[in-house]
């Protein structure tokens, strides 16, 4: 068998079944049941699962989408702790029916219905924010006014918040604003063009009418960015060394566009997740707020919204003791009310997320929607707007109820103590805010936060199929996905996927099961993992034979070769971030300059990239390959 060379580029696209999700499916029931028939458990639990099994294998021979949908709100967390009891020796059992029910939930069988749900779940959480905006919220004022449980509780709240971002936005709120990640309103993903290059490059920019003064001082205040317009202004217009019409430059650099456009991405089977796409202006400033209040409620409250370990941390130690309680939110950014945030952030900041966010949408069919909420998933300070409403209302629970314990707030991620449990949700539910009863826990031996799931301190988080199988990275993916999960679980329970893992490397051509093989790694998409050992080759002078395995590594394609009658250097330069320079003058302490090094040039477009054979050495100690 020829192997494939060190530097070749791969095609990566198979022929493959268009039911291969419902085999690897069937064969992972197989690999749980018969664990499950092997184990000491009770006879009764044992009867109970063998026949929720046979239903489930029955649904696999039909290929049923229905019948799934019917048997997943049996196999959700609490409806298996209910069946299965809360004793320690059960986790194992609740994880085999986790695990089963959790395989295809996330799966695209019916795009186009959950399209519409979601669209039709976010109009009715409008009216939910409507309602709340005209009259709930007088309810809130009235038990702030004269109820003993809530006396003066929205000023306590407002005077939290208070502290934490400050009376007014300060004059270098925007200093750390970038480009966001995803597409904006003037872009098509489809073309890849949504790379920071392309956000600075491409214009005119887009940007809403409140938020135009904003941008164009942002822009006037970089001098680097101004002088990147000033060459393509000239350039555009054949004026190099004439006097600039400011009134016509800016006119040409910036389009008022007032709407935000309202899709949805994936989120499970059932229902997709709504998200606004935003001018990209006022994403950028928008990220600007954004990592100013993650600064600050990190600093003041010790939420740290760039790392979740703390709130997985919490969840294990909740499920172990009970004495922490896991609250999540249903549709949390989309049920952020504008009467919400008058009560409760400073008036001056309140003005100024006016001024950034999109005060309208145009949804998917034709026809605009004026927004009842602040804003939704999609602009830049959604999630750390609603970390900051729900941590003063978790600081505020606490102090009224005297708990004891740590709390913890991620977005709509919370973990309190279990005395300001009850206290909490009301108070949330009063600014109207939405619990989702599947998903919070206070009592019982489970707790999930933050994509970690526990039983009594054991981990169960379950192994979610969510795209669908095209190419080898993806078998890649889902095989060395499924070794992981076997790796992680409790060794006591003995489970192995030996016929799921064989049935995944059956679909791979030889050569990559050949060839593309090695000890697990951080990277799941390269090649397969195994124990099998890998191969000794001559290395180079100096080496002698070496231990090596060979990858499949994604490389994006660098396009060099993008100006279109005008030069895109100075928008090349405004990919360099800039550093603090060490300065011995005090005068000059706090100036910027460009990193001495590091190159920042490289052009791509998002998805597009091309699969090369790389081979790597692995270390060696005392003749095992770790």
């Amino acid at each position: 068998m020829k192997f494939i060379k060190a530097g070749a580029k791969v095609r990566e696209k198979l022929t493959l079944p268009k039911d291969l999700q419902w085999k690897i499916f069937g064969t992972l029931l197989d690999d749980l049941w018969r664990k499950t028939e092997m184990s000491s458990m009770s006879h009764e639990a044992t009867v109970s699962s063998d026949a929720l099994f046979a239903r489930l294998k029955g649904i696999v021979r039909r290929r049923s989408i229905d019948d799934l949908i019917g048997i997943i709100p049996e196999l959700t967390p609490r409806c298996i702790v209910e069946r299965v009891g809360t004793e320690r020796r059960n986790a194992f059992l609740f994880f085999v029916q986790y695990q089963a029910g959790a395989f295809l939930k996330k799966y695209p069988f019916r795009a186009k219905e959950a399209k519409k749900k979601a669209i039709a779940k976010f109009l009715s959480l409008e009216r939910h924010c409507a309602l709340f905006n005209v009259e709930n919220f007088r309810s809130v004022c009235k038990l702030n006014d004269w109820h003993e449980d809530f006396l003066n509780v929205l000023e306590e709240m407002r005077a939290d918040i208070k502290r934490v971002i400050g009376e007014c936005p300060p004059d270098d709120v925007f200093v750390r604003s970038k480009h966001g990640p995803g597409a904006s309103v003037e872009t098509d993903s489809s073309t890849g063009e949504v790379t920071e290059f392309f956000k600075f490059r491409n214009l005119p920019y887009y940007v809403t009418q409140q938020a135009l003064p904003l941008a164009k001082g942002v822009i006037a205040s970089d001098e680097r960015w101004l002088g990147a317009l000033d060459e393509w202004y000239r350039r555009r217009c054949d004026n190099l060394y004439g006097p600039i019409d400011l009134e016509d430059f800016w006119s040409r650099v910036f389009r008022v566009h007032n709407f935000s456009r309202i899709t949805s991405v994936p989120k499970s089977f059932e229902i997709d997740r709504t998200i606004a796409i935003e001018p990209r202006l006022n994403v950028y400033l928008q990220l600007g707020v954004d990592r100013y209040f993650r600064r600050q409620i990190n600093r003041f409250w010790g939420y740290d919204l760039d790392d979740q370990t703390w709130n997985q941390d919490c969840a294990y130690i909740g499920s172990l003791l009970g004495d922490l309680c896991t609250l999540d939110l249903a549709g949390a950014s989309d049920t952020v009310a504008l009467m919400c945030c008058r009560l409760l952030l400073p008036p001056a900041w309140f003005d100024l997320l006016l001024d950034l966010r999109c005060p309208a949408g145009e949804m998917p069919g034709g026809g605009t929607l004026i927004f009842e909420k602040m804003s939704s998933m999609g602009n830049g300070f959604t999630f750390a707007l609603e970390t900051l409403i729900f941590g003063a209302a978790v600081r505020t629970a606490v102090r009224r109820k005297k708990a004891t314990g740590p709390s913890c707030v991620y977005g709509d991620d919370i973990i309190v103590p279990k005395e300001a449990y009850s206290y909490l949700i009301e108070l949330l539910e009063l600014l109207g805010f939405r619990v989702n009863e599947d998903k919070s826990f206070s009592d019982g031996p489970f707790r999930e936060s933050c994509g970690k799931d526990y039983f009594l301190g054991i981990p169960v988080r379950p192994l979610f199929l969510t795209n669908k199988l095209r190419g080898i990275s993806d078998l890649f993916y889902l095989h060395n996905s499924i070794f992981e999960l076997e790796r992680r679980l409790p060794w006591e329970w003995g489970l192995d996927f030996s016929t799921t893992l064989g049935l995944i490397r059956k679909y791979l051509p030889p050569i990559y099961r050949e060839q593309f093989y090695g000890p697990p790694s951080e990277s799941l998409d390269t090649y397969l993992f195994s124990w099998k050992k890998p191969r000794e080759e001559k290395w180079g002078k100096g080496f002698g034979l070496a231990k090596c395995v060979y990858k499949l590594v994604p490389v994006a394609v660098d396009f060099e070769r993008l100006g279109k009658g005008y030069h895109d250097f100075h928008f090349r330069k405004l990919m360099a971030s800039l550093g603090e320079r060490q300065q011995s003058r005090p005068w000059e302490i706090g100036k910027r300059t460009l990193p001495a090094k590091g190159n920042v040039f490289n052009i791509t477009k998002r998805s597009r990239v091309t699969l090369k054979c790389t081979r790597s050495r692995l270390p060696q100690w005392g003749g095992k390959v770790r």
